[in-house]
């Protein structure tokens, strides 16, 4: 597997938890895209089977990547729900790469979200402007710079 292999497993689990609103707000994120544009990335993220050592569990307890809406709540996107073989393969290929590259887990998963972050946000938002699928305004989206 290559990085960009297991980005892209990774990059459509989140794709598929959108759309998804802010419990405080109620602000709506369309997509993943929308999502990294308008949500503030908050420490590193973190996978508690990668820590633990397990690269193939059974009952996964999982990875999470926080960031912080526009009114500064706290989101989560985690990797409950995909599906165990395609975990296990990124599992499998992150603890490759920490030893391969000499990184700790949290280095490799803080490089990973901002790879995807790149990537995602370098594409064209799809996304028509002000609107949102209901046809209700929203801001436009706004290109956070910080990446990480």
């Amino acid at each position: 597997m290559t990085e960009a292999h297991a980005i892209t497993l990774m990059r459509t689990h989140l794709e598929s938890l959108f759309p998804k609103t802010c419990p405080n707000c109620q602000h709506h994120f369309a997509s993943l895209r929308d999502f990294f544009a308008n949500a503030r990335p908050v420490g590193t993220p973190i996978s508690y089977d990668l820590e633990d050592g397990d690269v193939k569990p059974v009952r996964p307890v999982g990875a999470v990547a926080l960031s912080n809406c526009l009114c500064g709540s706290t989101l989560a996107l985690t990797s409950e729900g995909m599906p165990l073989l395609k975990l296990w393969s990124v599992l499998l290929w992150a603890r490759g790469e920490t030893r391969r590259r000499g990184l700790t887990n949290q280095e490799l998963m803080q490089h990973l979200r901002v790879q995807m972050r790149l990537q995602v946000l370098a594409e064209p938002d799809l996304q028509p402007a002000n609107e949102t699928p209901e046809g209700k305004g929203m801001l436009p989206s706004m290109l956070v710079l910080n990446l990480v």
